[in-house]
């Protein structure tokens, strides 16, 4: 049986989709995760949205939780509206992505780490830190390498004993949002 000549060309074409999850995030997963972000907000805090279309019954009752005897709206509402959304800490794991959504408030900012599932399509789990202040300024921009070649090429490094990267078991995330590890 003969192949069709465009499924070789299908096959090169969803290449780069496959290694992209691998290589780190893309301007579509930011955006994504900036609605997600952005949905989640509104229903928890505005209630202008249905949040069982964005999150498990698990974010739920931690958003009608809250803390110190406040739902997430009557904490977050001292801050005043938001001015801005950053996303960033992007960490896939086995069974899904951790990250951080930072909304600049009038007076402060939340983060909210959100445990997010591609499979459900859904917020998994939350948490949730509050600041009255302004965050911190923005890191310094880091200095672009030099444009010069190397007298020598770099040789292969070890890393010392006890520097191993953390496996995704072991790391932050993973212990945050152990369930998607």
């Amino acid at each position: 049986m003969k192949i069709p000549a465009y499924i070789p060309l299908l096959l090169l074409a969803a290449l780069p989709a496959s290694l992209a999850h691998a290589a780190g995030p893309t301007d579509i997963q930011k955006e994504h995760y900036a609605r997600t972000c952005t949905s989640l907000y509104n229903a928890a805090v505005l209630g202008t949205e249905d949040i069982s279309m964005v999150a498990t019954d698990t974010v739920k009752a931690r958003i009608a939780a809250g803390g110190n005897g406040k739902s997430v709206p009557q904490l977050v509402k001292p801050l005043g509206g938001v001015e801005s959304l950053g996303i960033s800490d992007l960490v896939h794991l086995n069974y899904g992505d951790v990250f951080v959504c930072q909304f600049r408030h009038v007076k402060g900012y939340s983060v909210w780490n959100i445990a997010y599932s591609p499979m459900t399509h859904m917020v998994e789990d939350i948490s949730l830190k509050l600041v009255a202040d302004p965050p911190p300024p923005p890191p310094k921009p880091v200095p672009k390498p030099s444009t010069q070649p190397a007298t020598q090429a770099p040789g292969p490094t070890s890393s010392a004993p006890g520097n191993t990267p953390a496996t995704p078991s072991q790391s932050e995330a993973c212990k945050m949002f152990p369930d998607l590890c």
